[in-house]
């Protein structure tokens, strides 16, 4: 064997070193792409769970799409970070996808009950299921002291730029006459 390969001492008994030389070849032959592990957007696909769990992903679901497990994991850092406020509800709210608005007791005419907040879903053919996931992803980033209120259905809002033009066409009819002196 190698002696700049192997990991073990010098004084390695005969059985050491056939164990570590039958392990050193298969290892060595597993591609790890190293550069892209820890970037939720770029790893591999079966890394994606580990990755949440190294992050600290404190809510998942099998059954969202590779789409929304990358963004869960992409934003659970900052989700972490503040926790306990109502922006982190809005990025994990954000990251599985659906387009929410939250709006807080103070926010409300006339103010709601203190330390309350409500979110309003847009979008159309939401199930009880998925209000089921939402509730439990705002209730997993919200603190302890606020509480949700409701959760509101409304048609899916559409937002963007929106360019209109016109022309206006005029015509204008002139004599000219000529006098002479």
């Amino acid at each position: 064997m190698d002696k700049l390969k192997t990991l073990l001492p010098p004084n390695a008994s005969p059985p050491e070193i056939a164990l570590e030389s039958t392990h050193a070849e298969r290892i060595e032959a597993i591609p790890v792409p190293i550069k892209q592990i820890r970037r939720p957007l770029l790893t591999p696909r079966v890394f994606i769970p580990w990755l949440a769990w190294d992050n600290g992903v404190t809510w998942w679901e099998d059954s969202w799409t590779e789409f929304q497990k990358r963004q869960v994991v992409k934003s659970a850092p900052e989700i972490n970070k503040r926790r306990g406020t109502i922006g982190a509800i809005k990025r994990a709210l954000a990251s599985v996808d659906y387009l929410t608005e939250v709006i807080e007791w103070y926010q409300e005419t006339p103010k709601a009950q203190p330390y309350t907040f409500k979110v309003i879903l847009y979008g159309s053919g939401i199930s009880e299921e998925i209000l089921e996931k939402l509730v439990n992803q705002i209730n997993d980033a919200k603190n302890v002291r606020s509480h949700l209120s409701e959760i509101g259905i409304a048609p899916q809002a559409i937002e963007g730029k929106f360019y209109m033009g016109g022309a206006v066409v005029a015509t204008i009819t002139a004599r000219i006459g000529i006098k002479s002196i």
